[in-house]
C-alpha cells in the first residue's frame, strides 16, 4: 500500500513538474534564451532527464526508511523492497520521458493542453498498473521470480516494447527542439540578409 501511494505521487508530481518547466522555456518569448545555450539538443534532453531523476531519487529517499520498516514484517524481505523501488524508479523515468515529449510539441497552448492530460491520464494509468503487476509478482515471488518472469518470452517482448517506446520517445524530443533550433538560426540569417523596411515593427 505505501509504495503504491509512492508510486501514485512520483508519477503525477515529478513528470508535470518536469513538462511543465520545459513547456515554459519553449514559449515564443523565452525560445531565444533556451537556443542561445552552446549545449546541444540531446545534452539539454539528458541534462533535463538528469534533474528529474535526482528530483525522483530525493523523493523515493524520503519514502524509503518507512518501506524497509516492513521488513520486520513475515514474507517481505529487502531485496524485494529495493526491487518494488528501483522498479518505481524506473517507471516514474519513463512517464517523464513522455512528459519531456509533450512539452516540445510545437502546438497551440490549449491543444498542448489538452494532449499533455490525455498522455497524463493514459500515461498515469498504464505504469500504475504495469507497477501494480510487477509488484506484487516481486512480493509473492521474490526478485529473482521476477527476473524469471522478465526473461520469458512475453517478459521479453514487453520489456522490449516499453525500452523501444522509450526510445522513440527520447529521439523525438531531441530531434523536435533540434529541429526548432535550426529553424531558428535560418530565420535569423533570413532577417540579417532581408532588405530594411521602413516600419520593423510591422515587418516582424
Amino acid at each position: 500500500m505505501l509504495s503504491a501511494l509512492l508510486m501514485f505521487f512520483a508519477v503525477i508530481i515529478v513528470p508535470i513538474n518536469a513538462g511543465a518547466r520545459l513547456f515554459l522555456e519553449r514559449k515564443p518569448h523565452d525560445v531565444e534564451r533556451f537556443y542561445a545555450s552552446p549545449l546541444t539538443a540531446g545534452r539539454i534532453i539528458r541534462g533535463k532527464l538528469a534533474s528529474a531523476s535526482y528530483e525522483t531519487l530525493l523523493l523515493f529517499s524520503m519514502c524509503a526508511p518507512f518501506l524497509f520498516m516492513t521488513t520486520l514484517l513475515r514474507g517481505v524481505d529487502v531485496a524485494s523492497v529495493a526491487g518494488v523501488l528501483i522498479l518505481g524508479y524506473v517507471l516514474v523515468m519513463a512517464a517523464v520521458q513522455v512528459a519531456f515529449f509533450v512539452g516540445c510539441i510545437t502546438l497551440h497552448h490549449a491543444i498542448k493542453g489538452v494532449i499533455a492530460a490525455i498522455a497524463a491520464v493514459v500515461t498515469g494509468l498504464a505504469l500504475m498498473s504495469v507497477y501494480m503487476h510487477c509488484s506484487h509478482v516481486i512480493l509473492r515471488r521474490g526478485v529473482l521470480g521476477f527476473f524469471d518472469s522478465l526473461t520469458s518470452g512475453s517478459g521479453i517482448g514487453v520489456g522490449g516494447i516499453f525500452v523501444t517506446l522509450c526510445c522513440v520517445l527520447h529521439g523525438m524530443s531531441i530531434a523536435i527542439i533540434a529541429n526548432a533550433g535550426g529553424q531558428l538560426d535560418l530565420d535569423e540569417e533570413r532577417m540579417r540578409t532581408s532588405p530594411q523596411v521602413p516600419n520593423p515593427q510591422n515587418h516582424f
